[in-house]
């Protein structure tokens, strides 16, 4: 039996001016979800409810991707609508937090998988998503997976592995409508796939100054992208990937030729939790690849993972790249000396005024102070998961790194 979980909380401090000596008063809160969760004893990043991303436009309306389970499913105590055990929960406010429109993304069971929005300020909002359709036409039960109130995907027919249909694409590129969370289009990323082959390493992306989408996609066998991939038929276990630019067009994302890369291994591991994660800088035309091998968050089991042939051999990593031909610039990795917990690095960011950048996560704290690359970090006095906020130049140099220093021991 799912235990019963509480619901999603929206909360958000509205301040003329921020300064850690003011009494802050909320402004107005939300709250959205269901009544079921996970049966996890801890917060699960995959299967608990929560705010995903929020993406704020120039008028001050924000958008809000989030996962909610079943049951009683509502956003501030009004009904949305429920497919499957758990969807996904597209919304906006205004500046006021008055609730604007909100679209459920979902289906039968619980695999509709993406962390990431963005929005053009010019009407659309883009969400790139791994979707598992579980719907077939012999159970009279099977709900389609829907991308908004009317758009679905198609039912599947066959009951074999080696099939063809167009209801077995798992990799979507998917444009809203900001005036009101209706589907503006919906591309599948890939060709012609079979259930065997229909696994994809997708969700990443990142939107440069210019609207364009960027992002690393893994397939498997076939042809891709409109004819723009075509992996060898060898890769039915593994994934090719590559580096995609998607050009605005006028709100149409047409993809560029693709960059082959040169990784190899499992990036789906750290992707699935919204724990992987892309940035471009422009100016410098590199890219920054952010994430973890752990499977779940307490494992000590860790995806094979190389670059150019040169595996990763931690958990949490950081890895710097030519835009233009893929050869890697310099990497960093977490070292704690201990694996069975897991090191995150949550969010990577630009700086406005120069080529530096910030990451945030936590990594784990025991007796002996962590590494990242030549830098040590600060060894707090008790033992556990510390999170941290760190600023690096462009060549990987770390600047500053700041933990918490309030919390004088753990208690757990």
């Amino acid at each position: 039996m799912i235990q019963s979980k509480s619901k999603l909380w929206i909360l958000f401090l509205m301040l003329p001016v921020l300064s850690f000596s003011q009494n802050y008063q909320w402004q107005w809160a939300k709250q959205a979800g269901g009544q079921t969760g996970s049966n996890s004893a801890f917060f699960d990043y995959l299967y608990d409810e929560s705010i995903r991303d929020i993406a704020v436009d120039n008028n001050n309306n924000t958008y809000y991707l989030a996962s909610t389970w079943a049951q009683g499913q509502n956003l501030n105590g009004v009904p949305v609508t429920s497919y499957g055990l758990r969807d996904l929960l597209l919304f906006s406010t205004d500046c006021q937090g008055n609730i604007r429109w909100s679209r459920t993304i979902g289906g039968s069971g619980y695999n509709e998988f993406a962390w990431n929005i963005e929005v053009d300020n010019n009407g659309g909002l883009y969400i790139m998503g791994y979707f598992i359709n579980q719907s077939n036409v012999g159970d009279p039960n099977a709900v389609p997976i829907h991308f908004d109130d009317t758009h679905t995907m198609p039912l599947i027919t066959a009951t074999d592995q080696n099939t063809v249909e167009a209801g077995n694409k798992t990799s979507h590129l998917l444009k809203f409508n900001t005036s009101d969370g209706k589907l503006a289009w919906s591309k599948p990323l890939q060709g012609d796939v079979t259930i065997a082959l229909r696994q994809t390493v997708t969700q990443m992306m990142y939107m440069d100054s210019s609207k364009n989408i960027h992002a690393i996609l893994g397939f498997k066998a076939g042809t891709h992208l409109n004819g723009l991939i075509t992996v060898p038929a060898s890769y039915t276990s593994s994934y090719q990937y590559y580096l995609v630019k998607f050009n605005y067009d006028n709100g149409n994302m047409t993809p560029a030729t693709p960059l082959l890369l040169p990784i190899t291994g499992d990036l789906s591991v750290g992707i699935a939790d919204g724990k992987v994660n892309l940035m471009y800088d422009e100016g410098l035309n590199r890219y920054y690849l952010a994430g973890k091998r752990m499977y779940g968050d307490y494992t000590n089991v860790m995806a094979n993972l190389s670059y150019n042939n040169i595996p990763f051999t931690k958990d949490a990593y950081l890895l710097a790249f030519n835009g233009a031909t893929g050869t890697e610039l310099w990497r960093k990795e977490f070292d704690t000396g201990i694996t069975i917990l897991d090191d995150e690095i949550h969010s990577i960011i630009k700086d406005t005024s120069s080529s530096d950048i910030y990451i945030s996560g936590r990594y784990f704290a025991g007796t002996t102070a962590a590494t990242f690359g030549e830098y040590t970090l600060p060894l707090p006095n008790y033992q556990e998961q510390v999170p941290f906020i760190m600023r690096l130049t462009a060549d990987g140099v770390v600047k500053w790194a700041k933990i918490p220093d309030g919390i004088t021991s753990f208690t757990g």
